[in-house]
């Protein structure tokens, strides 16, 4: 996937089954480098995006038989990295609860994420 965070903020969860998976975190601190999701976390350009080398990336291989947790409000990219059944699910539950009762957490995600409305 492309780099971004989940939708309105939910957390989610990823179980691999066969194969793996090659993911990349970054803290919602770091949303200022991350040009709204534009930049290519894999392979980054940074003549382009020069604000990404200050990112401070979190970078893990998933394999057979893990889970993986991505917090609300986390940034993202995922790739496979060879033929690969997994299962995912967003949620919401207490630790995340709080982004959906207050409009100034709803309002953040719209000016950070990788949402429809920025599509040009």
């Amino acid at each position: 996937s492309h780099l971004h965070v989940d939708f309105l903020n939910t957390s989610a969860w990823n179980a691999v089954f066969s194969g793996r998976k090659r993911w990349i975190f970054f803290r919602p601190q770091d949303a200022r480098y991350l040009y709204r999701g534009e930049v290519n976390a894999f392979e980054p350009d940074l003549e382009r995006f020069p604000k990404f080398a200050r990112a401070r990336p979190i970078v893990y291989e998933q394999g057979p038989g893990e889970v993986v947790f991505t917090p609300a409000g986390w940034w993202h990219a995922v790739r496979n990295e060879e033929i690969t059944i997994a299962l995912s699910e967003n949620f919401i539950n207490y630790t995340n609860l709080r982004n959906y009762l207050r409009p100034t957490a709803i309002l953040r995600y719209f000016r950070y994420a990788d949402h429809p409305l920025w599509l040009k």
